[in-house]
Parts: C-alpha cells; structure tokens; sequence
C-alpha cells in the first residue's frame, strides 16, 4: 500500500508541461559621429561669455574619447582607439600642452574617466581600473576593481 501511495505522489511531476521560452527580438541603431578636420576657424565660431579666453590646449591626439581635469591642473585623456590613457601637462602655463605622458596601456575600448578623492578611475568594456593620482601628474600602478 505505501509503494501505491509513493507513485501517486510521483505522477504530477510527470504530467507538468515544459517550460517554453519566448525569444524577443531587440533592434537596435548605432550613431556613428563623423570626425572633423580641425582648423582654427572651428574656434572662431565658438561663443563664449565676456571675459572669457579660449585656445586650443593641444590637438593631434589621434581619437581622444574622454577627459578628467585633476586639481593640479593635469587632463587625462582616454583614446580608445590608441587603447591607452594619457596625461597632458602645461608646465610653462601658457595655456598649451606642453608635456604628454602615457600612463596606461593596452587597454581594449577604454572610454570613461573620472577623478575621485585623489584617484584617477578609467573604464574598458569589460574592467574598472582606479590609479592613485600623485604629484605632477603622477599616477600609480593600475589596480583593477571590476573584470567582466
């Protein structure tokens, strides 16, 4: 009687019907910007504020991405396609990059940057890198944080 009793606790995990799984298509669109030539009428057309001064703090980077501007005055620059950060440095302060510095390498679609409480952080598509950020634009050995 108890084996009876066993089989028919057994016979609804039989009768239950697969799970189906519903696939949904996702379409998608990517915007491609175009890269201008720079010439020095491109600054003209800007509109600044009165009492405002604008330059060209560097150029011929190949494709810069993103910035962060560190209290020292030093701007990190991603370049995802060069695959690397850089720092760049306007030791004379004469409002012109004078000083460029690789600071990180070999680094597949590196894209955003940031600065936090003394730490320059910078992003692939598959990790998060954070550096101390010392004097003179220093930056520390990359410590990974996150890697997909």
């Amino acid at each position: 009687m108890f084996g009876c009793i066993a089989l028919l606790n057994i016979s609804p995990i039989y009768s239950q019907q697969p799970v189906q799984r519903r696939i949904e298509r996702v379409e998608g669109y990517l915007a491609t910007p175009e890269p201008l030539e720079f010439n020095k009428s491109l600054v003209q057309q800007l509109r600044i504020p009165a009492g405002f001064l604008i330059n060209v703090f560097t150029k011929d980077l190949g494709n810069p991405r993103n910035i962060a501007i560190a209290p020292d005055g030093t701007v990190y620059v991603t370049r995802r396609e060069e695959q690397d950060v850089i720092a760049l440095r306007d030791r004379n302060r004469d409002g012109r990059a004078d000083e460029m510095r690789m600071i990180a390498s070999n680094l597949p679609f590196v894209n955003g940057i940031t600065i936090y409480q003394n730490r320059l952080y910078y992003v692939t598509d598959t990790s998060l890198y954070a550096s101390d950020l010392g004097r003179n634009g220093a930056v520390g050995k990359p410590q990974v944080l996150i890697m997909v």
